[in-house]
C-alpha cells in the first residue's frame, strides 16, 4: 500500500512538468512577451513615482543634491552677527552756522505816519492870538540801504547801516469863516509834506538760527515842504517854504536769511526831525508865525544781498 501512494505522489509532481514539455513554443514567446510588456509598465510606474517622491522632498525641505551629497542653504552670517551686535547711537546733524559778517546792499518799501504838532501865531498891532493843530502826514516810502555787519563772538552782530527814502506822506489843515483869530485872517488852508528822508545808523542784534533781531539807532535828515493859502481883508495870499532838518532815530526790526546770500528784514524806524519854523506877512499889518515839531513813524520791509560766502558754514 504504501508503495503506491508513493507512486501516485510522484506522478503529481511529474505529470505537469510533462504536459508543459510538451507545450506550443509560440504560445510560450507570446505568454513571456506579455509578462515583459506589464513589468515595463511596473518599472514606468514606479520612476515617476520615485522622481515625485524627490520633488516634493526639495520642496519641503530645501534641500540640494550634489554629487550625492546634501547641502543645506545657504545662510548670510554676516545679518546673523549684525542682529547680535549693539545699534550705533543716533548723532543727530550738526546744525548750521550763519555768518552775517559782510557787506550789504538792498530795498525797501513801507508806510511812514507823522504826527506834527503845529502852533501857529498871529499878530497884529493890536492883538496877538495862537492857534495849535497836528499834522499828521501819510503815505507810501521807498528807498534804498547799504551796510555792513560784523558777527562778534558766536551770536552777537554788530553793524552800520544808511539808507535814502523818497516819500509820499501829506496832511493838510484848513478853517474857514470861523478861524478864530485876528479879524484881517478870514480863512486857512496849511499843507506839509515829507518828501524824502535818509539815516545813519549803527546796529546791535543776537542771532537765532537763521533770524537776526536787533535795535538800531542814530541820525537822521530830511526835507519838509510846508504850504499855505490865507484869505483876510487884504485879499489872498498863497505860498512855499522847503526846509531841510535833521535829528536823531531810533528802533528795532528782525532780518533772516532765506536762501543763498539773500535775507527779508521787518523793520520799524522813529524818527525826530526837530522843528520847522516859517515866518509869514501876508499883510502889511499882519505877521504870522508858525513852527512844527517833525516827528514820523516808519514801517517797512526790505530785501537785503550780502556779498562774500554765503550765510551758512
Amino acid at each position: 500500500m504504501k508503495s503506491l501512494q508513493l507512486l501516485a505522489a510522484f506522478a503529481l509532481l511529474i505529470l505537469p512538468n510533462v504536459a508543459n514539455a510538451y507545450e506550443d513554443p509560440q504560445e510560450r514567446i507570446a505568454q513571456m512577451e506579455q509578462e515583459n510588456a506589464s513589468l515595463r509598465k511596473e518599472n514606468a510606474l514606479l520612476r515617476e513615482r520615485l522622481k515625485a517622491d524627490k520633488t516634493r522632498e526639495k520642496r519641503t525641505q530645501g534641500n540640494i543634491s550634489v554629487s550625492g551629497q546634501t547641502q543645506m542653504p545657504s545662510v548670510d552670517l554676516s545679518k546673523v552677527y549684525a542682529a547680535d551686535l549693539p545699534s550705533a547711537p543716533y548723532v543727530p546733524p550738526p546744525r548750521p552756522v550763519y555768518d552775517w559778517t559782510g557787506f550789504y546792499i538792498g530795498a525797501n518799501v513801507g508806510v511812514g505816519v507823522g504826527r506834527n504838532e503845529t502852533n501857529t501865531l498871529f499878530g497884529t498891532p493890536d492883538s496877538t492870538t495862537r492857534e495849535h493843530f497836528t499834522f499828521s502826514p501819510l503815505g507810501v516810502i521807498g528807498g534804498v540801504q547799504l551796510g555792513y555787519n560784523w558777527q562778534t563772538l558766536p551770536n552777537w552782530v554788530l553793524g552800520v547801516e544808511t539808507d535814502f527814502q523818497a516819500s509820499g506822506q501829506k496832511n493838510s489843515w484848513n478853517c474857514a469863516s470861523s478861524c478864530n483869530v485876528v479879524p484881517e485872517v478870514t480863512s486857512e488852508t496849511w499843507n506839509e509834506k515829507v518828501k524824502w528822508f535818509g539815516t545813519v545808523r549803527g546796529r546791535a542784534g543776537y542771532t537765532y538760527g537763521p533770524a537776526l533781531f536787533y535795535v538800531t539807532g542814530g541820525y537822521a535828515y530830511g526835507k519838509i515842504e510846508t504850504s499855505y493859502g490865507i484869505s483876510g481883508s487884504a485879499g489872498q495870499f498863497v505860498g512855499s517854504f522847503d526846509e531841510t532838518r535833521s535829528g536823531w532815530t531810533v528802533g528795532g526790526g528782525i532780518e533772516a536769511q532765506f536762501g543763498g546770500n539773500w535775507t527779508a528784514k521787518a523793520e520799524y524806524l522813529y524818527l525826530d526831525l526837530g522843528t520847522v519854523n516859517n515866518l509869514i506877512l501876508p499883510a502889511t499889518n499882519v505877521l504870522i508865525a508858525q513852527k512844527s515839531d517833525i516827528t514820523d513813524h516808519i514801517f517797512r520791509l526790505g530785501l537785503n544781498y550780502k556779498f562774500g560766502p554765503a550765510f551758512v558754514r
